[in-house]
């Protein structure tokens, strides 16, 4: 083997460890950022921040083993130089952080998605629709006895929406489902007022004033 095909190796190797280091840190930030206070809306589909963390953390897995096969393969061709040794302990003491974090996302993403089947998530868009395009979305969740829901502004109806209210209902009531509400724009503002139900009122209201 020629020095320079020595040299492309451990280059390709460190391309797939870096790309799956790259998906590992994505899957941990978007978890973090969807978990409350804010929304992925794209072709005004909401996408789900648990889904897609985990999608990140499974192409991360994907990739790790490809280095690692891609490294040990090498390193079988090459009679393992010394350089592969480094190469390879450099790779161990980095994957245990990553491992860590992938085993914290997992866990995350997996506790979202238990959270929207148990308590029933479901994400209405409310007309009308504002000027440009803004949206107003509504996470809507409810439990035996007792219902909640976050707002969400998304201007343009596409990209990142950020939270502008929450709710907190009887019985489980759905204001948005059930299309109790009332949406005004006007200027440069929006304003949302989620309201019950004749026996489910909404107890618990933010501000729901926001601009766009």
């Amino acid at each position: 083997m020629n020095h320079h095909e020595r040299e492309q190796r451990p280059a390709g190797h460190r391309w797939w460890g870096t790309a799956a280091l790259v998906c590992t840190a994505l899957a941990a930030l978007v978890l973090v950022v969807t978990w409350d206070e804010v929304l992925l809306v794209v072709a005004g589909e909401v996408v789900l921040g648990w889904a897609l963390s985990a999608l990140l953390a499974v192409a991360a897995v994907v990739l790790r083993r490809v280095e690692r096969g891609r490294r040990r393969s090498g390193a079988r061709r090459s009679g393992d130089d010394g350089g592969g040794a480094s190469a390879a302990r450099s790779a161990v003491l980095l994957s245990w952080p990553m491992t860590v974090l992938l085993a914290l996302t997992g866990t995350g993403a997996a506790l979202g998605a238990a959270g929207d089947h148990v308590f029933g998530a479901s994400y209405v868009t409310l007309v009308p629709v504002g000027p440009q395009g803004c949206r107003v979305i509504v996470r809507e969740t409810s439990f035996p006895f007792v219902g909640s829901g976050d707002v969400y502004a998304v201007p343009g109806g596409t990209g990142v929406g950020r939270r502008i209210s929450h709710y907190v209902s009887d019985d489980g009531y759905r204001p948005a489902s059930h299309g109790t509400y009332e949406l005004v724009w006007g200027g440069d503002f929006g304003a949302v007022v989620l309201l019950g139900g004749l026996d489910d009122p909404v107890t618990e209201q933010g501000e729901g004033s926001f601009p766009y």
